[in-house]
């Protein structure tokens, strides 16, 4: 059995995670501190890019988030359109994706923005965290197990 708890460095992994869905918030920001990560929600679109915006340094180099949960549809933008908007400021930031409407032409346009996976709906929550820390260990941040 695994230990799906995780630590980067001598911090923990920050994720910022946007669902405009609250309950599905709460209970995916639980499950993701259960497992050693550091929340920050965002409640809809212009929440999301507002957070990225704010916290991204103009560089495009490490922000304060090492990976990025958002479902796709949202209200006020959908996380495609803030991906055009932000991604000069993300350019190492792991994003994952969640939609209950993945079609291939969604899955394809994810994919050209630089989206490290899309997740459809309903999700296991269990699996939820499995896939981050897989995404953090491709690109290289090395998420350690904590004790």
């Amino acid at each position: 059995m695994t230990n799906d708890r995780v630590q980067l460095s001598c911090s923990p992994t920050r994720v910022l995670l946007a669902e405009d869905d609250g309950d599905l918030r709460m209970l995916l920001a639980l499950k993701l501190q259960d497992a050693g990560f550091e929340v920050t929600e965002a409640c809809d679109g212009k929440d999301l890019l507002e957070r990225l915006i704010d916290a991204a340094p103009e560089d495009g180099g490490a922000g304060p988030f090492d990976i990025i949960l958002s479902d796709i549809n949202m209200p006020h933008f959908n996380a495609l359109d803030v991906m055009i908007g932000a991604r000069s400021r993300l350019t190492t930031t792991p994003i994952v994706l969640m939609t209950s409407f993945a079609d291939a032409q969604t899955r394809e346009q994810a994919h050209r923005l630089g989206v490290s996976a899309v997740l459809a709906k309903p999700l296991r929550l269990d699996d939820v965290s499995a896939t981050l820390l897989r995404i953090l260990n491709d690109s290289g941040r090395q998420p350690k197990e904590m004790h």
